[in-house]
């Protein structure tokens, strides 16, 4: 593995590319004339993308980082800026479900450790290597489930503990982030947008099909009120096993067409100048109201530069 990225070929880091989504979308642009830096946690699936992709004239190299860790994701930003002067491109890709409550090493709930807290360092610790690769983009996933609501003093979890309304939260964050940031970078040098890449039969749904389950029985048994938004969404699953038409769009997507949503981020001229924006299907989406809410933006990006002690590189 290279010690340094030197290829005149345009630059994409990925986080969680080492398998499902991220490593898809990979694939993909390493056919399009990409060098590739993945991120994992797993030495196994590091070694095996990189078996499966380091096959043609493109570099693939593989770093290895805890995202849940604060102290990793900046072990993580410094090898990268030392390995490559210039990033064309950053995919925020890792995401994760945790159906019961898991903590960080800094004692914050997993889930917004990884979906939220770690592409906020990573972003922002990078923006000179993406200022130095102009004009850069950054891709965020999120998805539709996204909260209505969001209280940003409460990143440590707690009890009783909701996975699902703590993912969904994480998933609101990732579009204000999205929009914050988009409002400080010129978009002529780093363009930044998120997107809903689909409901996909990876192992972060099977971890949210399990969360659920926990959800659905707590409430059962009465072990936990139920959050108001949470009742929203378990009517909405209900309607759906009901067989009424769903709030959400349920149809399954492909690994691949996933991936494809993600590629169209990185690379259509459609989008060049397009900055700050929640797309679906390749289309620009109005998210939920309290996404555009931009005191509520500003709010989580002050909480978050004081969770991680990482600020905007002006």
């Amino acid at each position: 593995m290279a010690d340094t990225v030197r290829s005149q070929r345009p630059l994409c880091v990925i986080s969680g590319g080492t398998s499902g989504i991220g490593l898809a979308t990979g694939k993909m642009l390493l056919a399009r004339g990409y060098d590739l830096v993945l991120i994992g946690h797993s030495a196994a699936r590091g070694r095996a993308a990189l078996q499966e992709l380091q096959t043609g004239d493109g570099d693939v190299q593989w770093l290895q980082a805890d995202l849940a860790s604060q102290s990793s994701v900046r072990e993580l930003a410094g090898e990268l800026a030392a390995r490559c002067d210039r990033i064309n491109v950053l995919v925020n890709c890792a995401g994760v479900v945790e159906p019961e409550l898991r903590r960080s090493p800094e004692g914050v709930e997993r889930s917004w450790a990884i979906n939220h807290l770690a592409p906020f360092m990573l972003t922002n610790l990078l923006v000179p290597q993406l200022r130095r690769g102009k004009p850069a983009r950054v891709v965020v996933v999120s998805s539709q489930v996204h909260a209505e609501r969001l209280n940003v003093s409460d990143l440590d979890g707690g009890e009783p503990y909701f996975g699902l309304e703590t993912y969904r939260g994480t998933k609101l964050a990732n579009i204000l982030f999205t929009r914050a940031l988009a409002g400080k970078l010129d978009k002529r040098e780093v363009s930044v947008n998120c997107l809903h890449p689909g409901v996909v039969a990876t192992s972060l749904l099977s971890s949210y099909t399990r969360a659920q389950q926990l959800e659905a029985e707590a409430i059962a048994n009465g072990s936990f009120p139920v959050p108001q938004a949470s009742r929203g969404l378990l009517g909405r699953l209900l309607r759906r096993v009901r067989g009424r038409r769903p709030a959400f769009d349920t149809s399954m997507s492909t690994v691949l067409e996933a991936a494809e949503r993600l590629v169209f981020l990185v690379i259509s001229d459609e989008v060049s100048d397009v900055s700050g924006q929640y797309f679906a299907q390749n289309q620009i989406v109005t998210p939920a109201p309290i996404a555009l809410d931009e005191g509520l933006a500003q709010e989580l990006w002050q909480a978050s530069e004081a969770r991680t002690g990482v600020q905007f590189a002006l």
